[in-house]
């Protein structure tokens, strides 16, 4: 909205006065831990740069955050500008480093949203959140990016909608499955992921009984999605067969505005 941006005056280099538009800057911030875990002051900022046709990217933004399990490089989704970062640590100068000269930009006005990295082999996956489709790219041990596939996430007899769809992404624990919810539709689609090549493709979409699905997670031991859905202050468990939900849920319970969903094992 034209809310979220300020203006200034500039003087230029012919000594006239400009007005310029400023926006909010994303970041990427860098925190050393403490040997008892307390988070010390950062010591490094990496400054996402860009901007999209759309309403809301008048400049970056920084969506999501994900290390790379076979390399030492983390990729950072940019909604607002249209592109996919990949960044590493440079730990003896304590700074953030980008792996190439510019970030992988992806279709304009798309919004890359939420990413996931496949447990064992060099994959990563991507979806968007101003379109109904998940990409999938292997990556070599420098963080270069090379796309392989994309898929619609929607059924054929569904036609895209305009604006925000695309929200929460998540993967099973063996790399066979990816799970991508559409906010709009009240979605959740299955892909099922090529173990020689890594392309994606989809095998089911189901929809929720409640509004506005923002995040998922498979419980530790697989036989489980569960996915909150934000508006339907509810959190929904489906059972999981050969990577598939259930036709129908396996428990739901009441939460106000549930946004995400973690597990955590003792």
């Amino acid at each position: 909205s034209k809310e979220m941006y300020v203006t200034k005056t500039v003087k230029n280099m012919f000594g006239k006065y400009d007005i310029v538009i400023g926006h909010d800057e994303s970041n990427v911030v860098l925190f050393p831990l403490g040997e008892d875990g307390s988070i010390d002051d950062p010591v490094d900022i990496f400054k996402l740069d860009g901007s999209g046709p759309k309403s809301f990217q008048m400049s970056s933004h920084a969506h999501s955050i994900m290390k790379a399990p076979l390399a030492d490089f983390y990729a950072v989704c940019d909604k607002g500008g249209d592109q996919i970062y990949t960044l590493y640590i440079d730990y003896e100068q304590r700074g953030l480093r980008q792996c190439h000269g510019s970030p992988i930009k992806r279709e304009p006005g798309t919004a890359p949203r939420h990413c996931v990295f496949h447990p064992t082999k060099p994959y990563f996956f991507a979806n968007k959140e101003a379109k109904t489709v998940a990409s999938a790219f292997s990556y070599d041990e420098n963080g270069k990016l090379t796309g392989i596939n994309r898929c619609s996430s929607l059924p054929d007899y569904m036609t895209p909608p305009e604006g925000i769809d695309n929200t929460g992404i998540c993967i099973d624990q063996e790399g066979k499955y990816l799970y991508d919810l559409m906010k709009v539709e009240g979605l959740v689609s299955v892909f099922e992921i090529d173990k020689t090549g890594g392309a994606i493709k989809r095998i089911q979409s189901i929809k929720l009984p409640y509004d506005d699905p923002r995040g998922a997670a498979i419980s530790p031991d697989g036989k489980y999605l569960l996915v909150a859905c934000l508006k339907g202050n509810h959190v929904v468990s489906y059972a999981l067969k050969g990577g598939r939900l259930a036709e129908s849920l396996s428990a739901e319970f009441a939460c106000p505005s549930p946004g995400n969903l973690a597990f955590f094992q003792i």
